[in-house]
């Protein structure tokens, strides 16, 4: 079973929550992770998970978004630094809105 997390794990999530425009949830036996709005990362967790204490679950999501943060940055190394969330257009979901991955700067 997964660990509660430690106060410097707590600080990174908080910082990638900011840093990257990160939200996670826990939904139908998955942990989901959105980047911008956008579903980046979907992680299995288990039934003994779910019924756990809120430490255990924030633990879960914690390591879900961890391995979305490293597919996004092996995204960025791969594709030459472009932001995966608006591919490298600086553009947001709406019109005239800018990407809130990026800053609109197109670059990761």
């Amino acid at each position: 079973m997964t660990k509660a997390l430690t106060t410097e794990q707590k600080a990174a999530a908080f910082e990638m929550m900011v840093r990257l425009d990160m939200t996670a949830y826990i939904y139908g036996g998955r942990v989901e992770v959105l980047v911008d709005g956008m579903t980046q990362h979907k992680a299995e967790i288990g039934e003994e998970v779910i019924k756990s204490d809120v430490e255990v679950q924030m633990a879960a999501i914690y390591e879900a978004m961890c391995e979305c943060r490293d597919m996004l940055t092996e995204d960025d190394t791969e594709e030459g630094g472009y932001c995966p969330a608006c591919s490298g257009s600086g553009e947001g979901m709406f019109d005239g809105t800018t990407c809130g991955t990026c800053r609109g700067r197109g670059e990761a």
